[in-house]
This record gives structure tokens, C-alpha cells and sequence, in this order.
């Protein structure tokens, strides 16, 4: 199922042509509506509860397996999920974003912020090791999945971290260095007495 589902990058291919939009939208710095606004608040809300209650009726005792709805689910809950994920964005840049841009924005998460891709790079690997070095079947509940995510959730950071110190902050700074000097030396006058 991984590698059908999950690292297939063209299942994943919406999704990322959603957020380029939305960086194309948000570049040209709009003003939205009011309906617009309120319009995008209830779309995303609808699209959350779409996917939450959704998930639900699969994992229900008594649900009967149900192709179309399952091939729609499957095809479309990332879609659905990312235009969400998008709606916020948006809201949150344009400062429609309320609570939720409040909440988002707290200083807790800054550096969470700083070492988010190098998490997002080493997760896949912990979570596999953890999983392939199970001796007995994984049954999930969730206090069990809230359990194993706070583990997880502390091992992924500690290894982003340790990922982010050796590569990703010393290549920054390189990096910094670099177009500095670059920058500085493009300033300069030239003499035109030589």
C-alpha cells in the first residue's frame, strides 16, 4: 500500500498544484471580498468536516463496503483536505485568519518552524523503523496513536534537529556568505581612471 499509495508523487500532484496557486494568488497581494470571505470560511469548514466525519463512517461497526464512495473518498480527501489547508493560508495572510491565525502564530512554534522540512525529511524514516521493528501486531486505538505520536513526534523533532544543525544551517549560512560578498563587491564604484 506505501508504495502504491503514499510515495507515488503524482497521487500528490492536486494538492501541490494548489499550493503553487495559492502562492500565485497571494503574490499578487489581493483584497478580498466580504462574501468571499465568509463564503471561503464555510467551504474549508465544510471540506474539514467533509474529510473528519467522512473517515468516520469507514471506521463505524456496521459500515457496508461501498466502492463509488470509497474510490471518490480516495480520490478526492486530499484535494478536499488541501483546499482547507489552502483556505487558512489565505485567510491568515490576507488577515481574515482570527482565531486560527492567532493560534498558528503563537511564538511556541517558531522553532518548530526553523527545522519543519528537516522533520518532514526524517519522519518517514522513524516512523518505518518503528514500524518494521514491531515484534507483535500494531492494534490501533486512539489513545494508543495519541501515544505513539507524541513519541514519534519528539523522536522526528530531535533528529529534524540534529539533521538541521549539520546540513541545513551551516549551508544557510554559507549561503548568506556567499551572495553577501557577491552583493557587496556589485555595489562597488567602478574607478574609470584605470
Amino acid at each position: 500500500v506505501i508504495n502504491t499509495a503514499d510515495i507515488a508523487t503524482y497521487l500528490k500532484t492536486g494538492p501541490w498544484l494548489l499550493g503553487v496557486f495559492l502562492g500565485y494568488i497571494l503574490s499578487k497581494k489581493p483584497t478580498p471580498s466580504n462574501r468571499l470571505i465568509i463564503s471561503g470560511w464555510i467551504a474549508a469548514f465544510l471540506a474539514f468536516a467533509f474529510i473528519f466525519f467522512s473517515y468516520r463512517i469507514f471506521q463505524s461497526d456496521d459500515y457496508v463496503w461501498n466502492k463509488p464512495w470509497e474510490v471518490f473518498y480516495a480520490a478526492m480527501s486530499k484535494h478536499i483536505w488541501s483546499f482547507g489547508v489552502c483556505w487558512i493560508i489565505y485567510a491568515s495572510v490576507t488577515g481574515y485568519g482570527g482565531i486560527i491565525n492567532k493560534i498558528l502564530s503563537w511564538p511556541f512554534y517558531s522553532p518548530f518552524a526553523k527545522i519543519s522540512y528537516s522533520i518532514y525529511l526524517v519522519h518517514f524514516l522513524i516512523m518505518f523503523m518503528k514500524n518494521s521493528s514491531a515484534r507483535a501486531p500494531i492494534y490501533f486505538t486512539d489513545g494508543a496513536s495519541i501515544y505513539a505520536f507524541f513519541g514519534e513526534f519528539v523522536v522526528c523533532s530531535i533528529a529534524g534537529l540534529a539533521l538541521s544543525l549539520v546540513f541545513e544551517s551551516p549551508f544557510l549560512t554559507l549561503e548568506k556568505m556567499i551572495f553577501r560578498r557577491q552583493k557587496t563587491s556589485a555595489e562597488q564604484p567602478k574607478n574609470e581612471n584605470v
